[in-house]
C-alpha cells in the first residue's frame, strides 16, 4: 500500500484527524476559480488606476527630482533634448 490517496481520501482523512473542520471543507468546495480570477484583475486594475492618478494629480516627479541637478524641474524646455 503506497501514498497513492486521491484528493477525495485526503480530504476525509483530514477531516477525521481534525485538519480541517467542515466550515473549511465548505469554503472551499464552493470556491469559484473564475470569480476569484475576475476579483484579481479588478483589485489589479483598481490599485494601477490609483498609482496613476496619484502620480497624475500628487506633483510626484517634481518632488522627487526638485534636488536633482539637470532634473526636469530646474530645466527649461523638452526634458531629454540636448542643446
Amino acid at each position: 500500500m503506497g501514498a497513492d490517496l486521491s484528493s477525495r481520501e485526503w480530504g476525509r482523512m483530514a477531516v477525521m484527524f481534525g485538519c480541517i473542520d467542515n466550515t473549511a471543507r465548505k469554503l472551499m468546495a464552493d470556491f469559484n476559480v473564475n470569480i476569484a480570477g475576475f476579483c484579481i484583475a479588478a483589485l489589479f486594475i483598481g490599485v494601477w488606476a490609483a498609482a496613476l492618478a496619484y502620480w497624475r494629480w500628487g506633483n510626484v516627479e517634481s518632488r522627487w527630482t526638485a534636488n536633482v541637478p539637470g532634473g526636469p524641474a530646474q530645466e527649461s524646455g523638452n526634458p531629454g533634448v540636448s542643446t
